[in-house]
């Protein structure tokens, strides 16, 4: 579908989830950046869809940066977290500097676990899962940050939500 139309950029942000959810996260990255770089559009030619989607590969990228920091070497770790802190500034960039968004506080909290500072991390999704519906992954980080910090029935209550969230999930 690309083939014949290849400034699809929503259909091109969906390909780079399928392929994130098949671990494959540099294709995934390197959709995201083309979505990231595409030209600007006019009015006419759906500049709103453009933002629209724009702001969602920001997320996905970030997304796909702080899953490859989880799971990647020690010596590989930072190169993630760097494109992890350049996708929540498009981020920020994209929602006009609104740094108070819900999506915006939680990859702050995800870049203080990143870092290792676990107060941080766990003041700021702390206020994500206050604010309602959060995803699983996030209450496990959370959960770890806050048993990091001396909070272990807090720790627990966050984990259990988790798992109430996605009771079959093997992740839980």
């Amino acid at each position: 579908f690309l083939k014949d139309h290849p400034d699809d950029d929503l259909r091109r942000l969906e390909l780079s989830e399928s392929l994130r959810a098949l671990g494959r996260s540099n294709e995934a990255m390197s959709q995201i950046r083309l979505v990231l770089d595409a030209k600007k559009r006019s009015v006419v030619d759906g500049a709103f869809r453009q933002y629209l989607v724009k702001s969602r590969a920001s997320k996905a990228m970030f997304d796909t940066a702080a899953d490859a920091w989880a799971t990647a070497e020690e010596a590989d770790k930072s190169g993630h977290l760097k494109v992890a802190q350049e996708a929540r500034d498009l981020l920020v960039e994209m929602l006009q500097g609104d740094d108070t968004q819900s999506m915006i506080v939680e990859a702050d909290g995800r870049i203080a676990f990143m870092n290792g500072d676990m107060r941080l991390a766990a003041s700021k999704l702390e206020k994500v899962v206050k604010g309602g519906s959060v995803r699983p992954l996030i209450l496990r980080i959370d959960a770890a940050a806050l048993e990091a910090i001396g909070q272990p029935g807090l720790a627990v209550d966050r984990l259990v939500a988790a798992v109430g969230r996605r009771p079959g999930s093997i992740t839980n």
